[in-house]
């Protein structure tokens, strides 16, 4: 038997979760610059990025980062995808897909929404969180950069925000909290190309990030429920 729980799981732990939240927020950078760190690079987001052609497909998660908000007990590191559909200039609809504990697993997905507040001169930074906490996003949404993006060779490099907490040999991370948190490899296609996977980790450390906090996400076997099924809990 295959239980599956679909629901913005994002959204639940960050109602249950408020503090955790708000302490990972500085009032000064963290909502629209992703943070300081100081010891840390700052990183900025790719410019210019073609948001239309950027939510055109489906990416697949090749790498990621474990946090709160979408790999809390690193164990969603199946299947993970990430669809996006561009609402207005301003705002973008976020369907994240992963399978707990194992490729065709539990189904973990989550509906987001995202904020563009400078599409013209800087679409390749947003901030993203549950739709129902829109109105309050400068406060409750997290950071989303692109920081490297590449259509033709079918590859995404996305962080939430700047890295801040100083690791190794100039190198920083992100938090690992729900806001100001995670690292991500993305590709168009799911079938591995570690040749690729080389290159943004690469990129990733040009930029100050390490590395490090990767880990592989499994995509052989996996069958992707379809985004459109309704959603529930299923068994």
């Amino acid at each position: 038997m295959r239980t599956t729980v679909s629901a913005s799981i994002y959204a639940i732990l960050l109602t249950a979760t408020a503090a955790p939240v708000l302490a990972d927020f500085s009032f000064d950078k963290a909502w629209f610059h992703g943070g300081d760190g100081g010891a840390c690079k700052t990183v900025v987001p790719q410019n210019p990025v073609n948001l239309q052609e950027y939510a055109s497909k489906r990416w697949y998660i090749h790498q990621q980062m474990a946090t709160q908000a979408g790999n809390p007990n690193g164990e969603w590191n199946s299947c993970v995808y990430a669809e996006y559909t561009i609402k207005s200039p301003n705002n973008v609809a976020v369907h994240n897909y992963a399978n707990e504990g194992g490729v065709n697993n539990i189904i973990r997905e989550a509906d987001l929404c995202a904020t563009v507040r400078d599409p013209e001169n800087d679409p390749g930074r947003l901030a993203v969180g549950p739709c129902f906490l829109e109105f309050a996003n400068r406060l409750l949404y997290g950071p989303y950069f692109i920081v490297a993006y590449d259509e033709a060779e079918g590859y995404a490099l996305i962080s939430g925000g700047s890295p801040t907490i100083p690791t190794k040999d100039g190198l920083c991370t992100t938090q690992r909290g729900f806001n100001n948190a995670g690292l991500w490899i993305f590709s168009r296609s799911n079938v591995r190309d570690e040749a690729l996977i080389q290159k943004l980790r690469g990129i990733a450390v040009e930029k100050g990030f390490d590395v490090d906090v990767l880990e592989d996400v499994q995509h052989e076997g996996c069958t992707y429920r379809p985004s459109s099924e309704p959603a529930g809990l299923r068994t």
